[in-house]
């Protein structure tokens, strides 16, 4: 008995092999050449890994923006910006 295997092509990004696991509800996933022979395989943890790297830069260069007073993102500069935005002119 043989069933076919669920797996990412090992061009496919980080985002298709998240997707691919969520649809499929596993911890790990097959990675396979263009002929379906497997190279491989990636983990949840592996994405997760991933993500948390991703974050860790996006938290330094968030940080450096504030370091050097350009914090304008969510912050009123006018007092006109801090109307609220459903508020009468």
């Amino acid at each position: 008995m043989s069933h076919d295997v669920v797996g990412v092509p090992e061009h496919a990004g980080w985002e298709a092999a998240a997707n691919q696991l969520a649809a499929w509800v596993h911890r790990r996933l097959p990675v396979v050449d263009d002929d379906g022979v497997v190279r491989g395989v990636i983990t949840l943890d592996d994405l997760l890994l991933h993500c948390k790297g991703f974050l860790d830069h996006m938290t330094t260069a968030v940080r450096s923006e504030v370091r050097a007073g350009r914090q304008g993102i969510g912050k009123p500069r006018t007092p006109r910006d801090r109307r609220r935005p459903c508020s009468p002119a």
